[in-house]
């Protein structure tokens, strides 16, 4: 249950750190049922601003290009997608991976610079233009031009999509909430940001972390309760503090970091603490890999189960030499099994041997809301899938059981 008290010091604290006004326009496409798009429907609908709606997530690309919009807010999932294509386009061009690595480090030096409150050398400033001109400039076009607001939330976003964005141009805002408060806890703004965080608590809120590392928060925002259920509402706001069921911390600079879900933090038979989101977000790193999902509760060693980008797969193929009949033959072939075995053991090499990738299996089946495996803000839901592919995960360790019991033999 959420009140108009609680949502409008909201409104308020966002119209102070952001210069918003009547000339400004915005694209929704989040569903309108989501805390995060309806909080910012409100904000943009109080500062007088055009709202574009665009009914269908799965074309917003076009929706983003032919509203040109100056503001927008997303779940990562889109930034990651633009992000993979962009990476995606020059796979198979050496000299153009190579300007693209050129034009990112240009625009980064000269962003860096920027965000220190000083100016770049005149060496990175000379090269600025051409980089716009052969790569930048395209990436603002592709989001619809410049933004003045361009906010992402509802999960946790790569620090590598900032950076990227940054490099262009954009400056990408990460927040943090939960439709119990309203929905906002923390953000980052463009006179206090810091990448890799979900920025500092709202005004006039606080934050404390409880048992487990949980996220507490208390402010002018947390829900009167949840309807008709008196039980669930005194589990979840305890002694006036809203219990997140997420893990994080508040760094030195007062930054909030997100680590993870306590319910999607696993366990191990061995009684090892592992979060799954750092390592998946670090497999999802190499444009390959569309979805991640790492395994391991309650049982004695972390397994994988991936989802590749069926175009860069297929550019992969093409590097490699291989010949297909069809999408399945592809993603079962040997020397493509092996450049993914090796892409996540060179990623996930330096972490701790416990959260290491012992075994994983390739998914043909797409992660979609039609077939259930994603919400609606695009987050794999992380129960079905393990549900969906079941026996896969069950003959996978039974498979690495049996190994490990002949070298012990």
């Amino acid at each position: 249950m959420l009140t108009n008290r609680g949502s409008s010091p909201q409104i308020d604290v966002l119209a102070d750190y952001f210069d918003v006004t009547t000339d400004d326009h915005s694209l929704c496409f989040l569903p309108l049922s989501h805390a995060f798009e309806r909080a910012w429907t409100f904000f943009v609908l109080t500062k007088g601003c055009m709202n574009t709606y665009w009914p269908d997530a799965k074309t917003v690309a076009a929706g983003m290009v032919r509203a040109q919009t100056t503001m927008m807010t997303s779940v990562p999932r889109l930034f990651e997608k633009v992000f993979t294509t962009v990476h995606q386009r020059v796979a198979d061009s050496p000299p153009k991976k190579k300007v693209l690595e050129w034009a990112l480090r240009v625009g980064a030096r000269n962003q860096h610079a920027y965000r220190k409150g000083g100016a770049p050398s005149a060496y990175w400033r000379a090269q600025l233009a051409l980089a716009d001109k052969l790569v930048l400039h395209s990436v603002r076009d592709a989001m619809g031009g410049p933004k003045k607001v361009m906010a992402c939330g509802g999960a946790p976003l790569r620090k590598e999509i900032e950076e990227f964005f940054s490099a262009c141009g954009m400056l990408l805002e990460q927040g943090y909430g939960m439709t119990e408060a309203s929905p906002l806890i923390s953000f980052n703004a463009p006179e206090g940001f810091k990448f890799g965080t979900a920025g500092r608590v709202l005004p006039g809120g606080e934050i404390k972390i409880a048992d487990e590392g949980e996220i507490c928060y208390r402010g002018p925002n947390v829900m009167v309760g949840y309807w008709n259920n008196p039980e669930a509402t005194a589990a979840t706001i305890r002694e006036g503090w809203l219990h997140t069921g997420d893990v994080g911390y508040v760094d030195t600079d007062g930054y909030v970091v997100i680590t993870d879900r306590i319910k999607d933090l696993i366990v191990t038979s061995n009684g090892k603490n592992i979060a799954p989101a750092p390592i998946e977000g670090m497999i999802l790193a190499d444009p390959l890999f569309e979805q991640a999902v790492v395994l391991g509760d309650n049982r004695p060693f972390v397994t994988l189960l991936v989802s590749p980008s069926l175009p860069n797969l297929e550019s992969l193929g093409r590097q490699l030499s291989l010949t297909w009949d069809n999408r399945e033959d592809l993603f079962k072939n040997p020397a493509i099994l092996a450049e993914i075995t090796r892409r996540v053991q060179t990623m996930t090499a330096k972490l701790p041997h416990h959260e290491q990738i012992k075994d994983l299996r390739v998914m043909i089946e797409e992660f979609t809301q039609e077939n259930g495996l994603l919400t609606p803000t695009l987050k794999v839901k992380r129960r079905e899938v393990e549900k969906r592919f079941a026996q896969v995960i069950d003959d996978m360790y039974a498979k690495l059981a049996e190994v490990r019991k002949g070298g012990s033999e």
